[in-house]
């Protein structure tokens, strides 16, 4: 008979054998969900029917878990650089715009400015200030602030508290030098570029001043009062190519004690400064024509996907998720905004029918992914119930967003209604009539609402998810088990993005909320969120990691068959097989492949093969299984034989395709081996029984050559397992051992009282 490689099954110590409480315990538990499971409806009927095939559906099955570890911390990357790359531009849109205007007397020094550049005049007149800023580009929102410094004589006399009353008023212009003398005094809309349309009326504001609060003991006392808090620029326009160009500013004292910010003094304008902020968007034509490219990118992604997976479909049904992936690459497109990418090169802001569709197209697919992350986060339910049940929650959340950025957007564009004349499209909300006003503010929270709603109800079902699959056996849902786990991570990471980019807009806009006017009622709260929502449009950093996070989603979602095992695919293909037919046929194809992959001159400068850590050898589970079974045959005793270890019942070989070769017991070390031959492959296998690794020679049997373990009863967990495991430990006769002795070695000496 030919010599046949041998493989060793150990049983370190007794487990899942017949009689052993814990066994009967987990029988009596697994009777338990039997009958529980037979008692559950259709629902669980369905489940149990699509878990019955365990073979690997999706490549996150059969890649190594090197190789998806650094897909993920590549994707990790990725939000590190285009979160990076974001907040740096928010920055920028929150400071690189402050102009400081000095108040001196019309006629006399006007003048402004900005990065050391006087560019812009302003001056005072008869206690009143007006300035023109010009030259300005993709506003999103403004503000006014004045500082008086040297204060401290002035309110040496002054009550504790008093309050400033003031009017103010804010006109644009879509000419970037600014519209003269032509001001529109109707509140009719019009698209005429060389005239001044009123944005904002501020009429016997009042700011209250408290002393010791407000009032900071810098250059001799400084007291700074927002005018005109944070107001969101109204226009019919994308960010990046905005329609106001300019804007004229006057402000009017109606009661100002102590004479504060009172320019009529030539003594006193020395100490006084506006600063008028400007949010806005820089143009970043680099980041638009990168953004055109990721949109070919992702189009032929798309249609090359859609090709693997009819392909795919021939053999076997294409999945869920796969079809959502395709969803997911439309939406993602969308996002990226064709009308965006075309109309940002205009040298002259586009039609705003046109802006009106790019924003559109960018609310569409940012709805449309808040409704695919609720579908990707809840696998498990879309095999268990109909599809009415499980699509209509997800399709109305994310329609309900869609909706009311829609409606919102909407009031932003007056133009685009004909029945609605009585408004220019720059007048800010503050402004608006009140019926009008209250539908935008309610509108404008319930979008806010949704947004949150959203996220609660993601984390929900993200839970909901993780408790079911605990519940259910992981090989026979191990696409979903895989595939929850990495949506687990990166869509958490998705939500992170959008919640850190909110915190950081929010953050900056607090920075410039000061005690003034309208600081805190419904309207500037409106005006803030909606600064919020448009400073985040079309924002490159997303684009780029949203497009990679889709890719990186459809690789894992690829039919598992897609990667052969031939070339650079035998570093990512299976790492397990089925049956031991199919290893074969793999470890040989896998042995020839990278033999191929270290020969290859680019995959050794690339040194893909080590990354990944491919290897010709994969896992099998049918083999895997066989070596349990046999192993568990070494937990009994043979038909008339007798072991002082041996569990209730005997050794039954022919049920699970061996035959007995060899057998000996060494009665001193309590080792018991059994040698066998799989009948099918003539196979041998060693399977024995010991316990604590305390390695000594058994002399009672030629095999006995090798070192081999005492056996330990009552070794039943896994920390107890893990003790027996610890090389130095030596044993301890408790019962002949004395206190003291044993304090000693514990370490808990008793503490006797004098």
């Amino acid at each position: 008979m030919p010599v046949l490689p041998i493989s060793v099954s150990k049983t370190k110590v007794p487990y899942m054998a017949l009689g052993d409480p814990l066994l009967e315990n987990e029988s009596k538990h697994s009777s338990t969900l039997i009958k529980q499971s037979a008692e559950k409806s259709r629902t669980d009927y369905l489940a149990g029917r699509i878990y019955a095939n365990n073979a690997p559906r999706i490549i996150l099955e059969t890649i190594t878990a090197r190789t998806a570890s650094i897909i993920i911390f590549c994707t990790y990357i990725v939000f590190i650089v285009s979160f990076s790359y974001d907040l740096l531009q928010t920055y920028r849109s929150f400071t690189s715009s402050k102009y400081k205007i000095d108040a001196y007397t019309c006629g006399l020094t006007p003048v402004i400015i900005s990065d050391d550049k006087p560019d812009y005049n302003g001056c005072s007149y008869d206690g009143n200030w007006n300035s023109t800023v010009t030259g300005l580009s993709n506003v999103i929102s403004i503000s006014l602030n004045v500082k008086q410094v040297n204060v401290t004589q002035l309110l040496q006399n002054a009550t504790d508290s008093f309050s400033i009353e003031y009017n103010a008023e804010l006109w644009a212009c879509y000419d970037k030098d600014g519209c003269g003398n032509n001001f529109q005094y109707s509140e009719t809309y019009t698209t005429d570029k060389h005239i001044w349309q009123k944005v904002l009326s501020l009429t016997s504001e009042s700011v209250h001043v408290d002393v010791d609060k407000d009032v900071h003991s810098q250059d001799d006392g400084t007291l700074q009062i927002d005018l005109i808090t944070n107001t969101f620029q109204n226009q019919e326009s994308i960010p990046t190519n905005g329609l106001v160009r300019s804007y004229y500013i006057s402000v009017s004292y109606i009661q100002a004690p102590y004479d504060l910010f009172s320019a009529e003094d030539e003594d006193t304008q020395q100490y006084i400064t506006y600063e008028f902020d400007v949010v806005n968007r820089s143009q970043q034509r680099a980041a638009d024509g990168l953004t055109i490219v990721m949109l070919f990118i992702t189009v032929a992604l798309l249609v090359a996907y859609v090709h693997v997976l009819q392909k795919s479909s021939l053999k076997r049904p294409i999945l869920s998720e796969q079809k959502w992936i395709v969803a997911y690459f439309i939406l993602v497109i969308l996002f990226q905004n064709p009308v965006y990418l075309i109309i940002v090169w205009f040298s002259s802001p586009p039609p705003a029918a046109a802006a009106y569709t790019s924003y559109l197209l960018s609310y569409l697919g940012q709805s449309g992914l808040f409704m695919l992350w609720l579908l990707f986060a809840d696998p498990v339910q879309r095999k268990t119930q109909n599809r009415l049940m499980f699509y209509s929650p997800k399709i109305f959340v994310g329609l309900a967003i869609f909706t009311a950025s829609m409606v919102v957007l909407t009031f932003q564009f007056p133009g685009l209604d004909p029945t609605n004349p009585d408004r220019n499209a720059v007048e800010a909300v503050q402004n608006w009539s009140e019926a009008l006003k209250l539908d935008f503010i309610g509108f404008t929270m319930l979008y806010l609402i949704l947004i949150w709603v959203w996220a609660v109800y993601w984390f929900v079902i993200l839970y909901r998810t993780g408790n079911k699959l605990k519940k259910l056996p992981y090989m026979s849902t191990r696409y979903m088990q895989l595939s929850y786990r990495f949506f687990a991570v990166q869509a958490t990471l998705v939500t992170l993005y959008y919640v850190l980019q909110y915190a950081s807009v929010i953050y900056f806009i607090s920075l410039g909320a000061r005690d003034g006017a309208n600081v805190y009622d419904l309207t500037s709260l409106t005006d803030n969120i909606n600064t919020l929502f448009r400073q985040q449009t079309q924002l490159f950093g997303k684009a780029l990691f949203l497009t990679v996070y889709a890719v990186t989603l459809a690789f894992f979602y690829l039919p598992a068959d897609v990667l052969d095992n031939t070339g650079i695919a035998a570093s990512l293909a299976a790492t397990y097989t089925i049956t031991e037919e199919e290893h074969k046929r793999v470890v040989h194809a896998r042995k020839k492949a990278l033999d191929k992959v270290n020969s290859n001159l680019l995959n050794q400068m690339t040194g893909v093969n080590t990354l990944v850590n491919a290897k010709a050898d994969v896992f099998c589970v049918d083999l895997a299984i066989n070596m349990r079974n046999i192993a568990f045959q070494a937990y009994y005793d043979l038909a008339g034989m007798k072991t002082a270890s041996g569990y209730e019942g005997s050794v039954d070989l022919a049920t699970i395709g061996y035959e007995l070769v060899d057998k000996f017991y060494c009665v001193e070390y309590e080792l018991f081996c059994l040698i066998a031959r799989e009948i099918k492959t003539q196979r041998l296998v060693v399977t024995f029984r010991y316990g604590l690794y305390l390695y000594v020679m058994c002399p009672h049997h030629t095999l006995a050559l090798i070192f081999l373990p005492i056996y330990c009863r009552g070794t039943a967990s896994k920390k107890q397992m893990e003790a027996n495991l610890k090389y130095s430990q030596v044993p301890v006769n408790f019962e002949t051992l004395e206190l003291s002795s044993l304090d000693q070695l514990d370490g808990l000496a008793v503490k006797t009282r004098k």
